[in-house]
């Protein structure tokens, strides 16, 4: 018996469901929880909603970010970085999911699935430490 990844699972859960109406949607969605449960996958149940939630964002044109720095940035500073990043990566809608992390120093650092973008005071000092061989 072959595999089946989440990514797979959830991409075909997204296209079972897309399009149906109420009633549609609710047989389709119970077909599915039925397959993870006769499959002994439904343990694996919050991957594939993480799965799903990429996939519906990626069909909306969303990117999600998490934000991380010292304090919480200015309402117009994320405003700036919200439309400078909305341009970079071609997308109608950025959600930041924000944390503090007082650690960091000063400035910030954004991460998405397969990028990190590292602004932070504390990585400016460690990559001077590397290059004077401290």
């Amino acid at each position: 018996m072959a595999k089946i990844s989440n990514k797979e699972i959830a991409l075909a859960i997204y296209r079972a469901l897309k399009g149906k109406t109420r009633g549609e949607f609710s047989k389709a969605l119970s077909g599915a929880i039925h397959f993870l449960a006769r499959r002994r996958l439904l343990y694996l149940s919050g991957e594939i909603l993480r799965q799903l939630q990429a996939i519906e964002d990626k069909e909306s044109g969303i990117l999600r970010m998490k934000l991380e720095s010292p304090r919480s940035l200015s309402g117009g500073a994320k405003h700036n970085l919200r439309k400078i990043l909305e341009k970079r990566y071609r997308v109608k809608k950025l959600v930041f999911e924000e944390a503090i992390a007082p650690e960091l120093l000063g400035g910030f650092r954004l991460e998405t699935q397969d990028e990190v973008i590292d602004l932070t005071l504390k990585n400016k000092i460690n990559i001077m430490k590397e290059y004077l061989g401290v």
